[in-house]
């Protein structure tokens, strides 16, 4: 896969999970287009892992922050550039688990993101209406479970699904394993939609 299409392929990812965020109602989104980032992170070296991710945030905060623009647009890309930082981080974390075991990095991703998330608040760039459990607030019965789980419990949920659905699309894997993983992916929204 040439730099060029996986820059493509990064940024359209990006916006189309930025625009899964109110005030647009397309939250649905947010299942389908997060599973093209793990996508060319795995068909990336380790630097390109950690440079398209960061491009990958660049794009998706500012689909997602362009409020703050109105503030100070210094301290906008000040706040871009670093608040960036985590999906190529994640990233990083994400090639050297896989180096090991691709499963365990697979199991990690969804819990390093939500980890990098809660950590942000504990810091000056509290930004958490770009936590994914935000982008279900126009799904009233599914979100419900941010009651019981919090945001973070909704992000957890939909960052497995992200796994799972890269997993059923993954080439060389055995039918059975694709089959469970599209599953469980289209099980967990129903278990939190109509049970919780």
């Amino acid at each position: 896969m040439s730099i060029k299409t996986k820059i493509w392929l990064i940024c359209l990812s990006a916006f189309l999970t930025a625009i899964a965020f109110p005030p647009y109602k397309l939250g649905f989104l947010i299942y389908i287009a997060p599973v093209l980032l793990l996508y060319v992170i795995d068909k990336s070296s380790l630097r390109q892992a950690f440079a398209l991710s960061y491009l990958w945030g660049l794009v998706f905060n500012l689909g997602v922050l362009y409020g703050v623009f109105w503030a100070t647009i210094p301290g906008t890309f000040g706040m871009l550039a670093i608040i960036s930082l985590v999906p190529a981080l994640n990233a990083l974390v994400y090639k050297f688990i896989s180096q090991r075991s691709r499963i365990l990095a697979l199991v990690a991703w969804p819990l390093l993101w939500v980890s990098w998330d809660f950590l942000r608040t504990l810091t000056q760039l509290n930004f958490p209406w770009s936590d994914y459990g935000y982008t279900q607030s126009y799904y009233l019965p599914l979100i419900q479970a941010a009651e019981i789980f919090g945001v973070y419990g909704v992000s957890l949920m939909i960052h497995t699904v992200n796994v799972l659905l890269y997993v059923f699309a993954s080439a060389g894997l055995k039918k059975r394993t694709r089959s469970a993983a599209l599953s469980v992916a289209v099980l967990l929204p129903v278990i939190f939609w109509f049970v919780l």
